[in-house]
């Protein structure tokens, strides 16, 4: 057998239900700088701080940049990666590619943090949005707040597509009445407007659609049908706070994970 090219891709096996998985290790694969960080990631001597699931899917990224056959197997993955309950995921159970990207991230930057490396998925997928409290009767005073994030999750339900969506995100909402926002330097509540804009954006954004609600008089969660658009290209320079001038804040649609099914 021949080892297969770099330049020709393969195939992952299916367990059973594990297409979300990976639908978002293609994904994931497909960012040059992050796939560099996680193969060529410093090997962890000491095998009580191995984690099973970042080296597994270390293993998974070198057989599908160039392995043997045009098929991997990430079934190594699958017993590493633990459900809530400390559990073997079930590749027979349809999982959210969401809730699993977002549980596969938390476990490979705590490791990388925790081993005094530069944490992966943070470097290539993460940046910072900042909480921004104005008053407007007195010019100048304002207070902020700067998060982390990996993912801008934006609301689908009464949006027609992104555009409408990233401008609810960041539109400003008014503190009054009972929601005067208590201001330190005067030492007194005071109306005052609150939004959120981007401070920092990475190399690759990703979006979350919040297409699930929770149904309180149900007590589940409903999925939200509605159609929404997203354009190929996306200027992302409305929605940062205070840009630079020769930034470049233009993005390309690179992928998109869509879940097709019933589950």
């Amino acid at each position: 057998a021949k080892l297969r090219p770099f330049e020709v891709y393969c195939g992952l096996l299916n367990g059973g239900a594990t297409c979300y998985m990976n639908a978002t290790f293609q994904q994931l694969f497909m960012q040059p700088r992050l796939r560099k960080m996680l193969i060529c990631s410093p090997l962890e001597k000491n095998p009580e701080k191995v984690s099973d699931v970042f080296e597994s899917l270390r293993g998974v990224f070198l057989q599908m940049s160039g392995g043997m056959g045009n098929l991997v197997d990430p079934s190594l993955f699958w017993r590493s990666f633990k459900d809530y309950d400390g559990n073997p995921v079930d590749v027979r159970e349809h999982q959210d590619a969401y809730e699993f990207f977002t549980r596969l991230q938390d476990s490979l930057d705590e490791y990388s943090k925790s081993l005094g490396n530069e944490k992966v998925m943070y470097s290539v997928l993460g940046g910072s949005f900042i909480q921004i409290i104005e008053v407007p009767e007195h010019e100048g005073l304002r207070s902020e707040r700067e998060e982390e994030f990996y993912q801008i999750s934006v609301d689908v339900r009464g949006k027609k597509d992104l555009i409408e969506s990233l401008e609810s995100y960041v539109a400003p909402e008014t503190l009054y009445g009972e929601n005067q926002w208590h201001c330190e330097e005067l030492g007194h509540k005071v109306d005052a407007k609150k939004k959120t804009m981007l401070k920092k954006l990475p190399d690759t954004l990703v979006f979350h659609l919040k297409r699930f609600e929770w149904d309180f008089e149900t007590l589940s969660r409903w999925k939200i049908k509605d159609r929404f658009e997203f354009p190929q290209r996306i200027d992302m320079k409305p929605y940062v706070d205070q840009p630079n001038p020769g930034e470049d804040y233009m993005y390309n649609l690179s992928g998109v994970i869509v879940h097709s099914g019933t589950a």
